[in-house]
């Protein structure tokens, strides 16, 4: 596996190098093409349709958010189309002069390349996923040239509240190669200003860490915006386009509201994340808030419309720029009255706040940050400002797909299983509808029935799945034992107060599926249904794995000649 993740490392690197190759060519190519804002309108739409024509939909929108989703879904086919589609939709997208980073679209290709490797090599969901993390850190390693940042960042960003740290060597070994080819390409690249040395004791004087939680605060707020603005634009593309009959038009409409942004504000086009080097070395704008506040807003705007009208591109460089432009903002408004740290310290630690919380990888990105500024004295106000954005804003993350937490392992043991058995026995095992396994039927309950009855069942059967349906035997949950045992509420059953929400599945559907939704929902157990929605017994994690476990088995048995003759 070390081995592989190395091969996957060297891989994600050299795509990375091609990529920005074709980027900045293209880029050069047609900037003389079209005006700006029409090069702008047509590279947005542009970007989108071409993945609509290649039919690569789950490439569409932001690289970070593709990828986690591919990461935590089990059976997910990989396609070169894919890959390609991305390349070329973000080269369209970005070279263009629309509104996204390009570090998210890297992560992707490093991710995605580790999910090719797997699946041509019949690996296990496992080591799908260390494979997926490797080209994850080598990639944007590669980027950055910093093999830390990249490293943390890769174990952090599939969760909310969680680290993926079974993979910690692999994912090391790999963001190292991505690093170690990228200055044998590049040579040592700045792409950002370095900070001279600050002594520790004043980096956290008392004033001075005062300072940091403040920013934090204001970071969680301004957070709390670009994720409004971005779901908003979400919600309203999904409502216009009617399912899908409507979308190309919508994508037209926001290609176009995009130009009308830029049009304002024409320093929101473009990756922007060096945007801020040209702010700050004018001081002019540190003294007008006003005109940061503006580019701030209009970058969330247009890089929200760019993102969600179906083309290629990332927020990663975004909101650096973003946070950058908050940190250089709070210095002028408050930080220069209060400290005589220069400004950079207080952009650095804006950038870490912004995107270390906005997306649930502060330590990854605060290391990052701190590599970046080449002063590694950065972490304490970096960790410090990006940790408390990161508690205020909860589990409110940029990036929808993110779990909050790893998988529970009787689930993973039982993805494990699942792809050993695909191995074995083919597609056809996972093909099989639920009807096929024998469901349980624990005694369920009703509203308005005494909550003594719950109690009778669950003493008389040992089962901690007992279901709650209404009158028209259609499903409302599972009750909630403990709770109802330490609730002094109603003596009947009441669904809000007592029922907890649980996934439910046709019967109709395959096991494929249901392996699906148990990793989706991090659940053990789904409420079986029929055609009508009605109840008709509960499916869980134990008996789709004795399933399969007898399956392999009954296999192992005839190929070894054995006649079998029952359990």
């Amino acid at each position: 596996m070390i081995v592989l993740c190395l091969l996957v490392g060297v891989l994600a690197s050299l795509f990375v190098i091609m990529f920005e190759y074709l980027l900045t060519n293209y880029s050069s190519c047609v900037a003389t093409c079209l005006p700006r804002i029409a090069l702008g309108v047509a590279s947005v739409f542009g970007g989108y349709a071409l993945l609509r024509m290649l039919r690569a939909r789950h490439a569409m929108g932001a690289g970070v958010e593709n990828i986690v989703y591919e990461y935590h879904i089990p059976f997910r086919a990989t396609r070169v189309v894919d890959l390609l589609g991305k390349l070329l939709s973000t080269i369209v997208t970005v070279g263009g002069g629309g509104s996204g980073g390009v570090q998210g679209p890297s992560v992707y290709f490093g991710g995605y390349i580790g999910g090719l490797v797997s699946d041509r090599l019949g690996l296990s969901f496992i080591e799908r996923k260390a494979l997926m993390l490797s080209g994850i850190a080598s990639a944007l390693s590669t980027f950055f040239q910093t093999p830390l940042g990249a490293f943390f960042y890769a174990l952090e960003i599939p969760y909310r509240r969680d680290l993926e740290t079974r993979f910690i060597v692999p994912v090391l070994l790999s963001s190292i190669t991505g690093y170690t080819l990228s200055v044998l390409v590049f040579g040592n690249r700045y792409l950002l200003p370095k900070i001279a040395v600050v002594e520790v004791p004043t980096l956290l004087n008392p004033m001075n860490i005062l300072l940091y939680c403040v920013l934090g605060v204001v970071a969680s707020a301004f957070i709390y915006l670009f994720i409004l603005v971005d779901r908003a634009l979400l919600k309203l593309r999904r409502r216009l386009s009617r399912g899908r009959r409507l979308e190309v038009l919508v994508a037209l409409c926001y290609s176009m509201l995009f130009g009308l942004v830029i049009f304002f504000v024409p320093g929101a086009a473009g990756v922007g994340h060096l945007g801020f080097i040209r702010v700050y070395s004018s001081q002019a704008y540190i003294q007008a808030p006003l005109i940061i506040v503006t580019l701030i807003v209009a970058k969330m705007v247009a890089t929200s419309l760019t993102i969600r009208s179906g083309a290629s591109a990332g927020y990663f460089g975004p909101s650096l720029f973003i946070g950058g432009l908050l940190g250089l903002l709070f210095y002028g408004a408050v930080a220069k009255h209060l400290s005589n740290l220069p400004p950079l310290i207080f952009m650095y630690a804006g950038i870490a706040a912004f995107y270390g919380a906005a997306s649930t990888a502060p330590i990854g990105i605060s290391v990052l940050v701190t590599e970046l500024s080449g002063n590694y004295s950065l972490i304490f106000p970096t960790l410090l400002s990006s940790f408390i954005a990161r508690e205020l804003i909860g589990n409110t993350t940029l990036y929808i797909t993110q779990r909050s937490v790893r998988l529970k392992r009787s689930i993973e043991e039982l993805i494990l299983i699942a792809y050993r058995a695909k191995r074995i026995l083919g597609e056809e095992v996972l093909d099989t509808p639920i009807s096929g396994i024998p469901l349980p039927t624990p005694p369920h309950v009703k509203v308005g029935d005494s909550t003594d009855r719950v109690y009778r069942h669950y003493a008389n059967t040992a089962t901690p799945y007992i279901p709650l349906i209404n009158e028209s035997n259609k499903p409302l949950g599972i009750m909630n034992i403990e709770k109802l045992a330490t609730k002094h509420g109603s003596p009947t059953i009441n669904a809000g107060e007592h029922a907890i929400k649980v996934p439910t599945i046709n019967v109709k559907e395959k096991i494929r599926k249901a392996i699906w939704v148990f990793s989706r929902h991090n659940t053990e157990v789904l409420i079986v249904i029929d055609h009508e929605g009605k109840y008709l017994g509960v499916l869980t994690v134990n008996n789709v794995r004795k399933y399969l476990i007898t399956r392999i088995w009954k296999s192992s048995k005839n190929a070894g000649g054995e006649h079998h003759t029952g359990v």
